[in-house]
């Protein structure tokens, strides 16, 4: 009994440190407490130590980008100005501003890439708070489609994942279910075995079967005459791999596009 006793009191400090690493790869909190037996002093110092250097890089290399897209812009506005000069022919300042135009989309789309952090220990997102943002801003660019929201999910859950990630995921999603879509868009959020499930459907046209497969590849587009690049779902694709999740397609019964997203809590 005694040494039951003894090792039990001498565990106790690896069992808490188990408890948090299980709440830190959750997103329950973003540090680990020092507060720990000297022999896991610098372990665990150095642990806090890594997110935090994670942190900093991640902030640095948006700030980053944030300079090269503003540093690009500037000089690109100046020669779109230049090209309204009457000594150049139409059809030619026609031509360089469609390509100006092209490459504002680019930085754009380029810039939207950087904002993704991935897989990352420490990250929480409020999931029924972000969604109902979400659904508020797609509902006022597409003010005469209707988006319609079926949750189960606990009004205070919060999910392992950046929310600029969760962001360009749902938005991206719902922008182009409401873009296609006739009249209505359906989602629905539900939780199932530490899997948090998103399905969009719509009542638009649809995608043909043989077709699918072509959503996420990388600057195609099924409708040439859409503006856009093509990079919006080939992103979401990359984003929901790094979370080692899942998306797939297939035709809602409504007649549009059903686009089912899993992400698990963990990898």
């Amino acid at each position: 009994m005694i040494i039951f006793i003894g090792v039990t009191i001498a565990l106790k400090p690896l069992k808490m440190m188990s408890a948090q690493l299980t709440s830190l790869k959750k997103g329950e909190r973003n540090r680990l407490d020092e507060s720990v037996p000297e022999e896991f002093d610098e372990l665990v110092k150095h642990l806090n130590r890594l997110l935090e250097s994670y942190d900093k890089k991640l902030a640095r290399s948006r700030h980053l980008a944030a300079d090269i897209s503003h540093s690009l812009k500037t000089p690109l506005a100046v020669i779109n100005s230049m090209i309204n000069d009457e000594a150049i022919p139409t059809t030619i300042a026609s031509q360089i501003k469609s390509q100006l135009s092209e490459m504002h989309e680019l930085i754009d789309t380029q810039m939207r890439k950087t904002e993704m952090s991935g897989q990352y220990i420490g990250k929480a997102t409020p999931i029924i708070e972000r969604t109902l943002a979400l659904v508020d801003v797609v509902s006022r660019i597409y003010p005469y489609k209707q988006i319609h929201l079926q949750e189960t999910l606990p009004r205070e859950l919060v999910w392992p994942i950046d929310e600029r990630d969760f962001n360009e995921i749902l938005g991206n999603v719902l922008d182009n279910a409401s873009k296609w879509c006739s009249q209505e868009a359906h989602l629905h959020l539900k939780l199932h075995d530490d899997i948090l499930t998103i399905l969009v459907e719509d009542d638009g046209p649809g995608v043909a079967s043989h077709q699918l497969a072509d959503l996420t590849r990388r600057q195609k587009r099924l409708d040439e005459t859409t503006p856009g690049y093509g990079l919006g779902l080939s992103i979401v694709q990359e984003i929901i791999n790094d979370y080692g999740g899942a998306m797939h397609f297939s035709t809602s019964p409504k007649g549009g596009l059903r686009v089912l997203i899993e992400l698990p809590r963990s990898i």
